[in-house]
């Protein structure tokens, strides 16, 4: 016996809003991912590169038949795209406009300015890119119509995420509880562990890395994301994640000293060879083999520099001036 999960809008027509919804694309880096499709940049490029909703091929006559099949106005429905961070739990809202300007929407919305949201600014836990046309008001209940405020009519989502972000870099809630199964001193505020995860493991298990963040330093963390402060936390969050994974690959190279002696390609796909993506390059030529290469003999040979990489590619040195204010 086999079961199937479908999806069942109790509602007559209006198939004509999904279908608008289907015809965007999202534009990432130099990256274009269809609707439901995810996305994987480099650090670099999360951080600091545009992002933008390319909404050109929609047929905007579409809009009126759907409308007109649910019996509602154009001014009942909003387009609206959110920009989310599902392991930290905040949504930004980057565009809202109601279709009675459908003839004045834009091709193309910028998502990273004129303020880049909070989720494109914290890498270790990704962000989700959603988009909906939904009701904006409430309306008087009719049978197999939406009314309700918030309903959506169409839906579309993509997902993005740093090189490491889709390896576990989600931050744990930690509990007392938590601290004396660690043996961690009660005060510790951030703790990170492998376990027994291999950092050279070509296929690591989405949870290897356990980042564990003092609860109460989440929820301020939550609230103060664009702050200098909370943008410094979020960089040294995952700056103990990879120290993590450094300690982790150097006790690996004393246990088998002939992984160091091997091309880091080798191991494509491992949180080693993902670190050294950040630092050099993804590139399939041969100079970006050799970058990759000379990284990870960094990382073998002098960690605590391949560390320094790391952090000047994550813009740390800006966040932690921008903390001491006016400070002088």
């Amino acid at each position: 016996m086999s079961s199937e999960t479908r999806l069942v809008r109790p509602y007559v027509g209006g198939q004509e809003f999904q279908q608008m919804l289907d015809s965007c694309t999202l534009r990432c880096a130099d990256e274009i991912v269809e609707g439901g499709g995810e996305v994987s940049v480099s650090l670099d490029e999360y951080l600091n590169y545009p992002f933008e909703l390319q909404m050109e091929n929609i047929s905007w006559g579409l809009a009126e038949a759907g409308t007109s099949a649910l019996e509602l106005e154009p001014g009942d429905i909003d387009l609206l795209v959110l920009v989310a961070a599902p392991r930290l739990r905040f949504v930004d809202t980057i565009f809202r406009r109601d279709l009675s300007e459908a003839g004045s929407m834009p091709d193309h919305v910028p998502l990273s300015s004129p303020e880049r949201p909070r989720a494109l600014r914290a890498p270790h836990g990704g962000a989700d890119v959603r988009v909906y046309f939904c009701l904006n008001k409430h309306l008087d209940p009719r049978p197999l119509s939406p009314w309700r405020k918030g309903t959506w009519l169409g839906q579309q989502r993509y997902r993005v995420r740093s090189d490491l972000s889709g390896s576990g870099f989600v931050p744990i809630r930690m509990t007392d509880e938590d601290r004396e199964h660690l043996g961690i001193p009660k005060d510790t505020a951030r703790f990170v562990t492998l376990d027994d995860g291999d950092p050279f493991d070509v296929d690591p298990a989405a949870d290897i890395v356990k980042l564990y963040v003092d609860g109460d330093l989440l929820d301020r963390l939550a609230v103060a994301t664009s702050t200098p402060v909370g943008k410094h936390i979020q960089r040294q969050l995952f700056l103990d994640a990879t120290s993590a994974i450094i300690f982790a690959a150097h006790r690996r190279l004393a246990q088998d000293p002939g992984l160091g002696s091997q091309h880091v390609d080798d191991f494509r796909g491992s949180l080693v060879h993902k670190l050294t993506e950040v630092v050099a390059s993804k590139g399939m030529d041969t100079a970006s083999c050799d970058q990759r290469q000379t990284e990870f003999r960094r990382l073998r040979d002098t960690p605590t520099a391949f560390l320094a990489q790391i952090e000047a590619k994550t813009g740390m040195r800006k966040d932690m001036l921008a903390s001491f204010g006016d400070i002088t």
